[in-house]
């Protein structure tokens, strides 16, 4: 059995799902980190950010609501 990582310890590589415990929901889901860039044309400025998105559901964002995570585990053979 693996442990969980704190987010604040370290974070997982950006865009590999991993199982994410976010406050507010009482069990773990699958998420992915992703970098993004600011629109200038919608924002004042370029700025980079990290967000959780879920890749089954592109454009939900769990902002920072994500506190710890763990690799999924490898799928049975058949």
């Amino acid at each position: 059995m693996m442990d969980w990582i704190k987010v604040r310890c370290l974070l997982p590589e950006e865009g590999t799902p991993v199982l994410a415990c976010v406050h507010g929901l009482d069990h773990p889901i699958v998420l992915e980190l992703r970098r993004e860039t600011c629109n200038p044309m919608v924002e004042s400025h370029f700025e980079e950010f990290l967000y959780w998105d879920d890749p089954n559901n592109d454009g939900q964002d769990f902002e920072d609501r994500v506190f710890s995570w763990m690799p999924l585990p490898e799928m049975p053979t058949v």
